[in-house]
């Protein structure tokens, strides 16, 4: 969703606690929102999530390891 630059209305504008500066866009109120609460802006970062958006296990940059990306995914699983 980062590279969506669709305009949101004024009233939808939001200033960043992270960088002070005025976030107009889908893309970059999601930045925004993954930097504040993950302390990253990898794309993708993967996150196995519970209700309220806390990550179950350690959110992922890409891996293209398939053996690690599964146990991830199971620890992920396993944390529900």
């Amino acid at each position: 969703m980062f590279d969506d630059r669709t305009m949101l209305p004024e009233n939808d504008w939001i200033v960043s606690a992270t960088d002070g500066k005025q976030k107009k866009t889908i893309g970059k109120i999601c930045e925004d929102l993954e930097i504040s609460k993950y302390k990253t802006n990898a794309l993708p970062l993967y996150v196995i999530a519970d209700y309220d958006g806390n990550p179950l296990n350690k959110p992922m940059p890409t891996n293209l390891n398939v053996e690690e990306y599964k146990k991830w995914l199971d620890e992920g699983v396993g944390a529900v």
